[in-house]
């Protein structure tokens, strides 16, 4: 069978990378595509470049919109999509002739497939993880269970590994959410997971992520923001579990990667340079009251010596002395 597949490209001033994104798919040894690229308010070149792209593939969609973010801009691409089958792809990435024609030869034998992935920077190349030894069908059950395991890694968060279903992410309404600016592709997978019953896995690097450097990874400006949006993530990846029957199984390791997520914040606001004392020690208060905080730290796994700080100021209940040896650690390491 060639069943449509609809591949949908968020694109934002794109215009230095954007070809090699368009070229990789338009010569994809599997034909049968509908490529759906969202133009999201680009105030560069990249107009131009997708209106000369138009003129020479008849596959091409595009899609001109005010600046509104990537997740309002897949969601726009998946109403438009009428394809079979969903593939996602970052404008600044490529992938492999034939990565799209093995995710669709896989996927018939479940409802998701996945493939590995390559770090791809300017100088070089570094492999991603394959978190799975084997090719085939893993049940649901199964990949949660690694999923738990891997949940700092884009292999399982990000999409443009992953083929999908339309007829469940458009039947089931499963959008991105607009409000989360970090990881959304991560809700985005674990709400379609609620769906599937099995997933292929292929064992296999088809995609080249591209990064400028190896700090070029989501930044943030500002450690409450951090920490706000990965308790969102969180929160949402307990409650699926729970809802999937697995979160018993898994809540160690969902804990311990809770854990591992406190270090950026609490590094950040116990710097000197910090707003000050007083504020460091008000924000480790908000951060570590909370319940999903210190049950992460009660349960997690290999504790670093942040999380030991953590443990001994709790018990004391002394967020000036967490300040204090925050402090004399991070010159310990200098």
């Amino acid at each position: 069978m060639n069943e449509l597949i609809s591949v949908i490209v968020p694109a934002y001033n794109a215009e230095k990378c954007i070809k090699r994104c368009l070229n990789s798919i338009m010569n994809q040894t599997y034909r049968n595509l509908q490529i759906i690229v969202i133009n999201d308010g680009s105030a560069d070149g990249t107009k131009k470049i997708l209106e000369e792209y138009l003129k020479d593939d008849s596959r091409l969609v595009v899609i001109n919109q005010n600046n509104t973010g990537v997740s309002q801009a897949r969601n726009n691409g998946i109403k438009r999509a009428t394809g079979k089958y969903l593939y996602f792809v970052d404008s600044d990435d490529y992938i492999k002739s034939d990565m799209i024609e093995k995710l669709y030869t896989q996927l018939s034998k479940s409802e998701l497939c996945v493939c590995g992935f390559i770090n791809k920077y300017h100088d070089r190349e570094v492999e991603g993880p394959l978190p799975f030894k084997t090719n085939g069908k893993k049940s649901r059950d199964e990949y949660l269970q690694v999923m738990s395991e891997y949940l700092y890694s884009v292999y399982f968060g990000a999409l443009w590994n992953k083929l999908y279903l339309t007829n469940i992410v458009k039947g089931k309404n499963i959008i991105f959410k607009k409000n989360i600016s970090l990881a959304e592709d991560f809700i985005f997978n674990l709400e379609y997971l609620e769906y599937v019953k099995s997933i292929s896995v292929i064992c296999e690097d088809l995609y080249f992520y591209y990064q400028e450097a190896e700090e070029s990874l989501t930044k943030v400006k500002d450690a409450q923001y951090l920490w706000d949006m990965a308790l969102i993530r969180y929160k949402y990846c307990i409650e699926q579990y729970k809802k999937m029957g697995m979160y018993d199984n898994c809540y160690t390791n969902i804990d311990t990667a809770i854990a591992y997520e406190l270090i950026g914040p609490t590094y950040d606001v116990t710097k000197e340079h910090y707003k000050g004392y007083r504020e460091a020690k008000q924000f480790l208060k908000k951060l570590y009251s909370m319940q999903i905080t210190r049950e992460a730290i009660k349960n997690m796994k290999q504790p670093q010596m942040v999380h030991r700080i953590a443990k001994i100021c709790l018990k004391l209940n002394n967020y000036g002395l967490f300040v204090l040896m925050m402090r004399i650690w991070i010159k310990v390491q200098r």
